[in-house]
C-alpha cells in the first residue's frame, strides 16, 4: 500500500500543507497591534463616543445601607411574638390535642390581626397562619373524636345479648 504502485496517486496530507519546521517563522507578516501599555497603567475602557451612562438608574446606597424597593421598609424584618406562639402551639397538638389547638387558633388570630394593623409584621403571617390551620385541625379531630366515641357507646349499649333457658 504504501509508497504508490502503479496508478494509485499519491497520498495527500489530511490538513493541507504541512505546518513549518519548528524555528522557521511562518510566512506573511504579524498583525500591528501597537506598543502594549506600561506596566500598571490602567487601560482605557471608556465608552466610545455618542454613549453615555443608562438612563433611568440613579446613584447606588452608601455603603451600609440596605436597598429597598419601592413600597417595602429597609431594615431586618420583624417579627410577630404571637405568630411564632401560634405555630409552635398547632406544632404541639400532635402531643396535648385540643389542649394546645384552642390557644393555637385565639394567638394566629391576634397575630393577623396585629399584622393587619402593622404591616411590617408583614413576615410572620406564614406563621401566625399555619398556626391556624394546625389549631383547627385539631379541634377537628377532637371532635370527630368524641363523635365517634359517643357513638361506640351507642351501638354498645343497645346490643344486649340475651339468652334463652
Amino acid at each position: 500500500m504504501y509508497p504508490p504502485q502503479g496508478d494509485q496517486p499519491a497520498p495527500q496530507q489530511p490538513y493541507g500543507a504541512p505546518p513549518p519546521d519548528y524555528g522557521q517563522q511562518p510566512t506573511g507578516t504579524p498583525p500591528n497591534y501597537g506598543a502594549p501599555p506600561e506596566y500598571g497603567a490602567q487601560p482605557n475602557y471608556n465608552a466610545p463616543p455618542g454613549y453615555g451612562p443608562p438612563p433611568g438608574y440613579g446613584q447606588a446606597p452608601a455603603y451600609g445601607q440596605p436597598y429597598a424597593y419601592p413600597g417595602m421598609v429597609p431594615g431586618a424584618p420583624q417579627s410577630n411574638g404571637l405568630a411564632t406562639a401560634s405555630l409552635v402551639l398547632g406544632l404541639l397538638m400532635f402531643l396535648f390535642g385540643i389542649f394546645t389547638g384552642i390557644p393555637a387558633v385565639i394567638t394566629g388570630h391576634m397575630a393577623l390581626g396585629r399584622i393587619k394593623q402593622n404591616p411590617a409584621l408583614a413576615g410572620s403571617r406564614g406563621q401566625a397562619i399555619a398556626g391556624l390551620v394546625l389549631g383547627y385541625i385539631s379541634i377537628g379531630l377532637t371532635v370527630i373524636g368524641i363523635v365517634a366515641i359517643i357513638a361506640i357507646v351507642a351501638t354498645a349499649s343497645v346490643t344486649t345479648v340475651t339468652t334463652t333457658p
